[in-house]
């Protein structure tokens, strides 16, 4: 689409304003063309049978009902460009184009050729000259109108018809002038209504953004852990994958907050919730903040050898940020536990379930010493601890 310059644009509004709603200006277009069209079509048909019944002129009855026919098929191209979504700028300039040739032709046959029926040829030209086009680019809508209605102009002066006088000259400016200075208002009213509906849309998503995020790590929170649940659950049930739920918390925390204070505890989870976010991208993971030092993570595979190489992955990478902890009784730096529950394709089970099986891992991890990995399988609610790889051997996902 043609973009605005600063010197067309309507009061008030800027550049990208105007452009960030060039799709949505495109469908109104689209959507007015076949309103303008159909009355221009009634009027032709309602002037066509006139003709046909006072002045028994069949040509021009003819002439009309076959510019009836085009545009009524420009109408329909314009519904059916709407109604599939094709709010294109080359489709609408088509459409457009077709209509003004239309009108263009009628204009300068009834105009010139047949001059009783100049009253048909203004209201043509003004139904011509109030499309919103110039919301798109003002400079070709004034463009257009200033070539028709010089066009027109000359030739009402060289034609020797009775009725096309200097007079009519000014009728067909008057019409341009009325029809631009309503474009620019109707114009100035649409450009409002849509900017401040794209402003509410984008503060909407935004807002919404910022309140299932965890403000901290910039990961998910608690709130969009729930719904992710839900949805990885109804996969579960209905599609038969395997849901892979780890639950991990930061090992002797507590302690490094009081040691370390709690600027530092927050800089170790923003560390924790780099590598999860990193990881989200890599493992095609669902990885948020459901606690102070806790994190859940969620995705579907049904192989548990793979189940747990994503969970040792996890494990190795945060332990592997080497942030330093001397109030840790297992390691000198940050260590994680991690709790791996596979809820098993077809099976029935609710957030709260998924979450508790996952923890009860988790609470297993830590006791068994920390820094390790519990695996627990809804198919045979089976325990056990996952066998560490060394980290040459955690590689990608396979």
């Amino acid at each position: 689409m043609l973009k605005i310059p600063v010197m067309w644009r309507p009061r008030g509004f800027t550049r990208e304003a105007i452009e960030s709603c060039r799709d949505a200006v495109c469908a109104y277009n689209i959507q007015t063309l076949p309103v303008v069209g159909l009355v221009t079509v009634l009027l032709l048909g309602a002037d066509s049978v006139a003709a046909l019944l006072i002045e028994k002129a069949q040509a021009s009855f003819w002439l009309h009902l076959a510019a009836c026919v085009l545009i009524a098929g420009v109408c329909i191209a314009a519904l059916y460009a709407h109604s599939r979504k094709k709010h294109k700028p080359l489709v609408f300039y088509a459409l457009f184009s077709a209509y003004y040739i239309i009108l263009m032709f009628l204009g300068f046959y009834l105009g010139v050729l047949t001059p009783p029926d100049q009253w048909l040829v203004l209201t043509l030209l003004f139904l011509l000259f109030s499309q919103a086009l110039f919301v798109v680019d003002l400079r070709f809508s004034v463009l257009l109108n200033l070539l028709t209605a010089s066009a027109f102009s000359l030739l009402a002066l060289k034609t020797k018809a009775p009725l096309i006088r200097e007079i009519d000259t000014i009728h067909v400016w008057m019409a341009a002038i009325l029809a631009l200075a309503l474009n620019r208002y109707l114009g100035y009213v649409i450009l409002r209504e849509m900017i401040a509906s794209r402003r509410l849309e984008i503060e909407r998503d935004h807002f919404r953004e910022e309140s299932i995020k965890d403000e901290l790590t910039g990961l998910s929170n608690r709130r969009e852990y729930q719904s992710a649940a839900k949805f990885y659950i109804s996969v579960c049930r209905h599609v038969h994958q395997t849901i892979c739920a780890i639950m991990l918390d930061v090992d002797f925390f507590k302690n490094y907050n009081d040691f370390y204070g709690h600027q530092k505890g927050d800089e170790a989870l923003q560390a924790i919730g780099g590598v999860l976010k990193r990881l989200v991208t890599e493992e095609q993971l669902f990885a948020a903040r459901v606690g102070g030092e806790e994190f859940f993570v969620l995705w579907t595979e049904n192989r548990t050898a793979e189940a747990e190489r994503v969970a040792i992955k996890i494990r190795h990478l945060i332990a592997d940020l080497k942030i330093p902890h001397e109030r840790s009784t297992v390691a000198p730096h940050i260590t994680v536990s991690l709790g791996l529950y596979m809820l098993r394709g077809g099976a029935d089970a609710t957030v709260d379930d998924l979450y508790r099986e996952a923890d009860d891992a988790l609470y297993e991890a830590k006791e068994r010493g920390r820094n390790c990995i519990m695996l627990r399988d809804s198919a045979d609610r089976s325990l056990r601890m996952v066998d560490i790889l060394p980290p040459e051997q955690n590689v990608g996902r396979r």
